[in-house]
């Protein structure tokens, strides 16, 4: 079982929130042209994945500071913890293994490792679903 960590009372917390404030008022225009390697340098891709922070009223210091905070508030912990199949979400009543759940419903070679016939993503009549179909959650919402 996880515990819940309320980030709003660690120092990091009031360090975001000032930071935050600091550039609020700042346009994407002015930190392109502070920063011109922002469109570059501030993107990041992990297998199919392609995030650009650059377009996002952030800073290099803006992404320092989150992930402090998130360190700080035990994200990583929790995201080992949600891959090895923990129950993570204390709301929840059951333990289930919310990665099993919104993976594709089989492998190249059959089902994916760790997923069982009662995972709603693996017990459908086609047993296969395409990385290109939408992911969806348990009650069937894609959102």
């Amino acid at each position: 079982m996880t515990t819940t960590v309320d980030v709003t009372r660690n120092p990091l917390w009031k360090k975001v929130s000032g930071h935050q404030r600091a550039i609020a008022e700042l346009h994407l225009r002015e930190l392109f042209d502070t920063d011109p390697k922002r469109g570059t340098d501030l993107t990041v891709t992990a297998s199919d994945l392609y995030v650009d922070y650059s377009k996002h009223r952030v800073t290099r210091e803006t992404l320092c500071l989150l992930l402090d905070l998130a360190r700080a508030a035990g994200v990583e912990e929790q995201r080992d913890a949600m891959f090895a199949g923990a129950h993570i979400n204390v709301g929840a009543p059951s333990g289930l293994a919310y990665s099993a759940a919104r993976a594709p419903r089989c492998h190249p070679a059959g089902r994916r490792p760790g997923c069982h016939r009662r995972c709603p993503r693996c017990s459908g009549p086609h047993g296969c679903v395409h990385r290109s179909d939408p992911l969806r959650g348990l009650a069937g919402s894609d959102r």
